[in-house]
């Protein structure tokens, strides 16, 4: 059975438009986007006009999962699917620059040190430069309360504590990859739940392929 990161990524390469070639990495291109999206996209566009409120007098604060500064920093994938996904990371990224103010945690760092030496070097070049958020207790305590409550996976304390992080924080939104544990429709209201439940608000939770569309639309 697939799963809705799967599907999420498969819909991400046809809307890429990714072309294999003798060349095919440079041959990569984008197409016009088509006028249907998926129903979880939908969802998010919800909130879009609250939210472009929001825009019009400061910029949204955006925190970045580790997935997201993976994408915007490894080389080109030879995986037509991977690929996709880093094309379209890094063009919300762009998309999102002028309005946005990006942030990460040191939780982020020590999970982008992990692996290849020279990929490492280069995430940590890359975090140098972005907003920095502080955690403590408050964070860590609601992370354990999305464990208790079967929002996130007891083995994921690391994905409910970037999940605690954003919402503490006050982000606007959460941008991830991560579509098995923190950007999973079945268990996103949970997350909310709990969060309302502890007198926070849940950050905007959605891939970069989601949050393009609800802030840019078919731009």
């Amino acid at each position: 059975m697939r799963t809705e990161c799967d599907r999420l990524m498969a819909f991400s390469a046809r809307r890429a438009g990714i072309v294999q070639g003798t060349d095919w990495v440079r041959q990569a291109t984008y197409v016009d986007r088509h006028p249907s999206e998926p129903s979880d996209i939908k969802s998010l566009n919800s909130g879009k006009n609250a939210m472009q409120e929001k825009a019009d007098t400061r910029k949204l604060k955006v925190y970045c999962e580790t997935t997201v500064i993976g994408d915007m920093t490894s080389r080109p994938s030879p995986l037509i699917r991977n690929l996709a996904r880093q094309m379209i990371t890094r063009e919300w990224w762009d998309a999102m620059a002028p309005q946005s103010e990006f942030y990460v945690s040191q939780l982020v760092a020590i999970e982008s040190a992990r692996g290849d030496d020279d990929a490492a070097q280069r995430r940590k070049d890359f975090l140098a430069n972005l907003n920095w958020l502080e955690y403590g207790a408050v964070a860590l305590d609601l992370a354990r309360k999305f464990l208790a409550a079967a929002a996130i996976p007891e083995t994921s304390f690391d994905d409910a504590t970037h999940v605690a992080i954003a919402t503490v924080s006050k982000m606007d939104c959460l941008a991830t990859w991560n579509c098995r544990h923190i950007n999973n429709p079945q268990t996103m209201p949970k997350i909310i739940t709990v969060c309302e439940q502890n007198g926070f608000k849940c950050p905007l939770i959605g891939t970069p392929e989601q949050l393009k569309e609800v802030y840019h639309g078919n731009d």
